[in-house]
């Protein structure tokens, strides 16, 4: 899946829609751009950033946080959507702990 298609799915993928998801959602269509991103008040931050390696493969990088605590996600793959996919998971992770 290429990138851009990535950034176009994020709100499906997260189920809010796009138009609530902040002034950043447009810099999302744009490959290698950091967009942050705050969830409904009270939930994660989310911040990430994708760069195309080649036509195949990018690298994603992103960072949860919930108050103090935050993980970061690093991941070199081909499944850029699979990839950003673990990292809701791990935004999960994250809210759970502070639960």
């Amino acid at each position: 899946m290429k990138i851009t298609e990535t950034y176009k799915s994020v709100a499906a993928l997260i189920g809010i829609p796009l138009a609530e998801m902040g002034t950043h959602a447009q810099a999302w269509l744009q490959p290698g751009v950091f967009a942050q991103m705050r969830l409904k008040s009270g939930e994660p931050e989310m911040n990430w950033s994708m760069y195309e390696d080649d036509a195949e493969r990018a690298t994603f990088h992103g960072v949860a946080r919930v108050d103090d605590e935050a993980e970061e996600v690093v991941f070199r793959d081909e499944d850029v959507h699979t990839n950003f996919l673990q990292f809701c998971e791990a935004v999960r992770l994250i809210a759970a702990k502070q639960g």
